[in-house]
C-alpha cells in the first residue's frame, strides 16, 4: 500500500478548519512591518515523527515509539546536536524527492484559521530561538518544535 507524500501530510497537519491561506514555507513570505507585524507571524521549524494509526496513517511506527523518538531528538539538542543535521536525517517530514520538506520551516500567522490550533498556540508561546519543552502531539504525529523568529 502506498502511503501518500509526508509533505502533504505535514500540510494536513498543520491545516484546521476555516479559510484562509495555510502554512507558508520559510522565506517565502514578505517583510514584517513593525512591532505588531512581528508578533503575528512565526517561523519555526519541526522534526515530525508519523504514527501508525493515527489519522489513517500507514506508518508502523507505534504511537509510543514515535514518542521515544521524538523525546531523543529533545535530549540530542539539548545536547548541542543542530537541529538542522536532526531535521535531515530523522523527520518524517518529506518532499516527494525524499528530502525533508522545507527543510522542517515553517511560516505562520496568528490568525491564520487553517494552521492547527495545538500548533499555532504552541508555536506563539515560545519565545524566538526555544524549543518546545515536550513533543506536541498531534493525533498524526509528534513533533518537535523550535520557534526561530
Amino acid at each position: 500500500m502506498t502511503r501518500p507524500s509526508l509533505a502533504v501530510a505535514a500540510l494536513l497537519l498543520l491545516a484546521g478548519c476555516g479559510d484562509g491561506p495555510g502554512p507558508t514555507p520559510a522565506g517565502a513570505r514578505g517583510a514584517a512591518r513593525g512591532p505588531a507585524a512581528r508578533n503575528d507571524v512565526a517561523t519555526f521549524t519541526q522534526i515530525m515523527f508519523v504514527y501508525r494509526g493515527a489519522n489513517g496513517a500507514t506508518f508502523k511506527r507505534t504511537r509510543p515509539e514515535a514518542l521515544a523518538l521524538a523525546n531523543e531528538m529533545l535530549r540530542r539538542i539539548a545536547a548541542g546536536e543542530p537541529m538542522a543535521m536532526l531535521v535531515r536525517n530523522y523527520t518524517d517530514d518529506l518532499g516527494v524527492d525524499g528530502k525533508p520538506f522545507n527543510s522542517g520551516s515553517y511560516t505562520i500567522y496568528r490568525t491564520q484559521p487553517r494552521v492547527m490550533p495545538a500548533v499555532r498556540e504552541a508555536v506563539f508561546r515560545l519565545g524566538r530561538g526555544e524549543l518546545l519543552p515536550e513533543p506536541l502531539d498531534t493525533g498524526l504525529a509528534f513533533l518537535v518544535v523550535r520557534r526561530d523568529e
